[in-house]
């Protein structure tokens, strides 16, 4: 350790607060499939600011399956003092972040961490019993950097010279490998990675950091092969599914109609639970069990989709697939590229996603769009490469029509009604999807804007049929919508400000592109009715704004009794390149300006005294 003290910080230290001394992971792979993996990393802090960062440092395992050995645990100050850190579990196995798992998580806590200390931890963790439950499959997935820069990073494979490992580096340094004996290592050498620079909407870490990828295959046949032959039993349908899957389309005029009704069977009938226990995490429990039970995770509400769909001769397929959080990943084989699992029905070019429950069979979710895919036939084990495509802004609206009686003292009485569809309308399901707190929920949106807002009452003119758009009226009163300013009243131009720049835009430069979770349309129609004896003074005048990625238009009409704002707000890409950040950020900043503009009433001669707030 003393030789790393003397070592030159890698560039970017001092700005970051700290950096990593050294990051070595080395794995053993045996020839019956079983691992060994030996993970060694030391943090030097520089900054205080910085300290959680290091404070605590985590290794999981699965028990039963491997066994952890932490090696060293230690801090040690920049007087010398070496204190050991404080290794716990940190939770048991069970439901973490809403999966159930069999993995668990190790914790170690250095206490209080000050300029100049080193952390460092070094643990083992071995593969028990006498196979891996893998079969052939090997794969590995090592991400290099994070919010330190590293002085240095090694990643060692050994690997028998009879299981060869196809390996890709991105921006990485090549691994090189050498075969001595019956051992061929595999090695990667990587010098002053630089700190990752993270913001808001940034891509995804696989779009803009380094790591590198080994797998055991190296064709993506093989790797279907392998998946079909793990899961084609799970999906034989008994005698009662037969029937249901019969019962389900019965009547139905079109393969359409039997899709659809399978498509929310499959949605209402079994509820989404992630589970990830043992092989689970990989193999779908038999879809007879599933539909017992009523619950699965995304691989059997998959498989229980593509056995019913195929049980009444619609040919349909398993889809392993990376969803766009998670970012692209290089072409290499290997099942550790995939966190999810759909269906797909090739005659249709449809994808459906068994864990979307409020979703309709034209809505798959974002995170599903433009993902990484491997479509997998059972039956064959044939696989296909796919991309689901991005449904277009267009696809994704929120269309409202508003008339906004306004009083002598700014307050306001609403008569609205509201119209999504696409990737709008899903979110406003699942809030609206009790009848006792619609209301409820709908006036905490208001009184988020306009203190003491009230929703008086609420219908539904569609909410539960997936198939259509959610459309609803509503009448609330707004009493803070306005003010006056002496016998004058103002009032604001639009009745939702969308902070356009808060949200998308906040920081003057960027390093990364924007990338938000759909492009979407937004339409407002706003009628504004003055009180009596008010008169409209000085409306601002219409304006378009149109960049290659946003286009906002304000539309500003006088009406005899006041006057019409009709205003679109339309983000047309899912993606801002770097390039067009200025251009697109001064778009917003010049629609919410636009937005956030008074409309002054003026009391006409004759006209009521105002009543005193």
């Amino acid at each position: 350790m003393d030789a790393l003290r003397k070592l030159p910080p890698p560039p970017g230290a001092k700005e970051a607060g700290g950096y990593v001394m050294g990051h070595v992971a080395a794995h053993r792979l045996y020839e019956n499939g079983l691992t060994t993996q030996v993970v060694d990393q030391a943090y030097a802090l520089l900054d205080r600011s910085k300290a959680p960062l290091v404070r605590t440092l985590t290794a999981s395992y699965v028990p039963g399956r491997e066994s952890l050995d932490i090696l060293r645990a230690e801090r040690i100050t920049a007087s010398g003092d070496v204190i050991e850190g404080d290794v716990q579990e940190a939770d048991p196995s069970g439901r973490q972040m809403g999966v159930y798992t069999d993995r668990r998580r190790v914790t170690v806590t250095f206490g209080v961490v000050g300029p100049g200390d080193i952390v460092r931890l070094r643990y083992r963790i071995d593969a028990a019993g006498e196979r891996n439950m893998f079969g052939d499959f090997f794969g590995l997935t090592e991400f290099a950097q994070e919010l330190f820069p590293k002085a240095s990073m090694d990643v060692v494979v050994e690997a028998p010279k009879s299981r060869v490992l196809v390996h890709k580096s991105v921006r990485l340094p090549a691994m090189t490998q050498r075969t001595q004996g019956n051992v061929t290592t595999y090695r990667m050498h990587a010098d002053n990675l630089p700190a990752l620079a993270v913001e808001p909407y940034m891509p995804p870490y696989t779009e803009v950091g380094g790591y590198l990828t080994l797998s055991s295959y190296a064709r993506w046949e093989d790797m279907g092969r392998w998946y079909q032959s793990l899961i084609k039993d799970q999906l034989t349908l008994d005698a009662p599914l037969k029937k249901l899957a019969a019962e389900l389309v019965a009547g139905a005029e079109n393969d359409d109609e039997k899709i659809r009704r399978i498509h929310r069977h499959v949605l209402q009938q079994t509820r989404y639970v992630g589970i990830e226990l043992g092989i689970h995490g990989w193999k779908p429990y038999r879809v007879t069990q599933v539909h017992a039970r009523g619950y699965g995770d995304c691989k059997d509400k998959a498989s229980l989709l593509v056995a019913l769909l195929k049980e009444v001769g619609i040919d349909a397929r398993m889809v392993l697939l990376r969803t766009t959080d998670q970012g692209p990943m290089t072409d290499l084989p290997s099942m550790w590229t995939f966190n999810h699992a759909i269906a797909y029905v090739p005659s249709r070019k449809l994808f459906l996603d068994g864990t979307a429950e409020f979703s309709g069979m034209q809505e798959l979710p974002a995170m599903d769009q433009e993902a990484v895919a491997l479509t997998v036939d059972v039956a064959t084990g044939a696989v296909e490469r796919v991309s689901p495509p991005l449904a277009p802004s267009t696809a994704n609206q929120n269309l409202s029509d508003y008339v906004i009686e306004l009083d002598a003292q700014g307050a306001a009485q609403l008569q609205g009604e509201e119209r999504f569809t696409g990737q709008r309308a899903p979110d406003e399901r699942m809030r609206y999807q009790d009848p006792a707190t619609q209301a409820s929920v709908m006036e905490r949106d208001f009184t988020s804007i306009y203190p003491g807002a009230q929703v008086e009452n609420v219908k539904f003119l569609s909410l539960a049929s997936l198939d259509s758009a959610v459309h609803y009226k509503f009448s609330a009163q707004a009493p803070s919508f306005g003010g006056r300013e002496g016998e004058d009243v103002l009032v604001p131009i639009t009745l939702y400000p969308h902070e356009m720049e808060r949200e998308y835009a906040p920081s003057a430069a960027r390093v990364h592109d924007v990338v938000i979770r759909f492009p979407f349309l937004t339409r407002n129609r706003m009628r504004f009715v003055v009180p009596p004896g008010y008169q409209v003074k000085g409306l601002p005048a219409s304006v378009q704004i149109n960049t290659p990625h946003f286009e906002f238009i304000q539309t500003i009409t006088p009406q005899p009794d006041g006057y019409l704002v009709e205003e679109t707000a339309h983000l047309k890409s899912r993606r801002i390149p770097v390039k067009a950040y200025p251009q697109f950020r001064q778009a917003l900043v010049e629609a919410d300006r636009r937005m956030r503009h008074k409309v002054r009433l003026v009391k006409t001669a004759g006209a009521p005294q105002a009543r005193k707030p």
